[in-house]
C-alpha cells in the first residue's frame, strides 16, 4: 500500500488522516516518507491507518472506495504471509 499516493488521491492531508485514524501524525510522515515499513507494523496500526483512509475516502466515488479497500486488504495478506 502506497499511503502517501492514496492520501492524495483522495485528497486529505497527513493531518487529516492522523485525526479520523487515531494515529499520530509524526507516525504517518515516517510511514510516507519510508523512515516505518509497513512491513513492520503492528496489526492495530494497520487496521487505523486503514479506518482512516476509509473515513476519508466517503468523499470518492463509491467504485474508488472499493478499489482502496482492496487494495489494502491485498496488503494485509501479503503482510499475514511473510515468514518471520
Amino acid at each position: 500500500m502506497q499511503v502517501k499516493e492514496l492520501r492524495q488521491e483522495i485528497g486529505v492531508t497527513q493531518k487529516r488522516l492522523a485525526e479520523t485514524s487515531g494515529l499520530d501524525l509524526r507516525w504517518i510522515q515516517k510511514v510516507e516518507s519510508g523512515e516505518i515499513s509497513m512491513d513492520n507494523i503492528t496489526v492495530k496500526r494497520f487496521f487505523s491507518l486503514l479506518k482512516g483512509i476509509s473515513q476519508c475516502a466517503d468523499d470518492c466515488d463509491e467504485s474508488r472506495q472499493i478499489q482502496i479497500i482492496r487494495e489494502a486488504y491485498s496488503n494485509f495478506e501479503q503482510l499475514l504471509k511473510k515468514p518471520e
